[in-house]
């Protein structure tokens, strides 16, 4: 069984009013709001500097870590753009060159083509009577 200390314990485990926490670098005053009202935005101006600066550091340096995977990646997909673009170009001269060659051969044996006709349309529809 789990135990918790007692609420006797001379710390406490935040701090109070009257403590300052050192880590959020703003004035406390005494507890009762009688810090001064300058004085806390000053705090809360430099604070937000101070993260602000933080973040702005961490931006650019996930950026410096982040560029050359990027250029990387740009590069590797320019690539691949270019090979797909050269393989289109094979598969479309492909295309021209049996179209071509269809129609040659269509030109030089007009009677087999058209009793190929003949023997395709015959075949299917066998097949459509079978069913």
């Amino acid at each position: 069984m789990a135990t918790f200390p007692s609420s006797s314990s001379s710390v406490p485990p935040f701090p109070t009013a009257g403590e300052s926490s050192g880590a959020a670098g703003l004035s406390a005053g005494n507890g009762d709001g009688s810090a001064e009202p300058g004085r806390r935005s000053a705090d809360l101006r430099r604070l937000a500097e101070r993260v602000a600066s933080g973040a702005h550091a961490l931006v650019d340096r996930t950026f410096e870590r982040v560029a050359p995977a990027v250029d990387r990646l740009r590069s590797s997909a320019d690539q691949a753009g270019g090979e797909l673009s050269r393989r289109a170009d094979q598969l479309g001269a492909a295309q021209e060159r049996w179209a071509e060659d269809s129609r040659a051969s269509v030109r030089q044996h007009p009677l087999t083509w058209v009793a190929c006709a003949f023997v395709a349309g015959m075949v299917f529809g066998r097949m459509g009577r079978s069913n």
